[in-house]
């Protein structure tokens, strides 16, 4: 792949931690995810203050997962606990970015989760989120922080899945317009920065025509001498785009913000089980 369009290039990544216990893994995919981007890491952990501040209320209880046994949160353990699960996390991280030579930075903050995420992902380009966490009180299968956030960002979203990105196949969903177009601009240079092979998805219900998004998708290609495989899709429910997608046996999904699927976004990421990239225009952007 060559001559790769810049008007949607990731230079910086936003990485939401919290007390999951996931992170350590998650701190290993975001670094080389920013070193094959040539980005620079931005890792934020945020001290879930609804956490905090449930641990100083008299009937506050946590179980034993070993005796299922019961008993008072004792609040300043609790906060001495989450301080020192920050510094082990930034402690690692310094390992994991000097070994990849890229820029970072770690910082603490305490507040309501979605909210601080969503002020911080101002400053990025892409925020990267766990497909669980970032709900404390009570974890789903897609933790309703993450849905949250993913579908209120103001910039693009990716969701991982077990905290990996593997070398296979991106998959780009392509729908048409100037949506479509940073879709295929970010899926490209996802695949680019690991030598995946990229394929392209085009709806053949949209209003447009498959032909003519086709001829988009092929036209866009060739001007940025980019290699794909261009599949049509005639039905486009998510049971068959899942089906799709883990029959090319990829490895992520790049699809737009404002995708027809966008509302089952949560059922999509649950059933692909893989990482999901939720794209958005960047602000004054112009693809063509």
């Amino acid at each position: 792949m060559a001559e790769m369009p810049n008007s949607t290039d990731i230079r910086r990544i936003l990485l939401a931690l919290d007390s999951s216990s996931s992170n350590l893994s998650t701190l290993q995919t975001a670094t080389n995810l920013a070193a094959r981007l040539k980005a620079e890491l931005l890792a934020l952990f945020i001290e879930d203050k609804n956490l905090l501040d449930y641990a100083l209320l008299p009937i506050a209880r946590e179980m034993n997962p070993t005796s299922a046994i019961s008993h008072n949160i004792d609040s300043l353990r609790l906060q001495k606990a989450l301080t020192a699960q920050a510094s082990e996390l930034q402690r690692v991280l310094t390992v994991y970015a000097e070994k990849a030579n890229i820029q970072w930075s770690f910082k603490v903050t305490r507040g309501q989760i979605i909210d601080e995420v969503l002020s911080a992902t101002q400053h990025a380009d892409l925020l990267v989120l766990c497909r669980t966490g970032y709900s404390s009180m009570a974890r789903t299968q897609l933790g309703n922080a993450t849905a949250t956030i993913a579908s209120s960002a103001t910039r693009s979203v990716l969701v991982l899945h077990e905290d990996r990105i593997s070398d296979k196949s991106i998959f780009a969903l392509f729908e048409g317009g100037l949506n479509g177009m940073c879709v295929l601009s970010t899926a490209a240079q996802f695949a680019s920065s690991n030598s995946h092979e990229l394929i392209v998805l085009i709806n053949a219900t949209a209003g447009y025509g498959y032909k003519y998004l086709q001829r988009q998708v092929t036209q866009w290609l060739e001007k940025h001498k980019i290699q794909a495989r261009v599949l049509i899709l005639n039905d486009f429910k998510i049971e068959r785009i899942v089906q799709a997608v883990q029959y090319q046996g990829c490895d992520m999904l790049v699809i737009s913000a404002d995708s027809k699927i966008q509302q089952s976004l949560g059922t999509l990421i649950i059933k692909l089980r893989l990482p999901v990239a939720i794209v958005r225009q960047p602000n004054s952007l112009q693809l063509n």
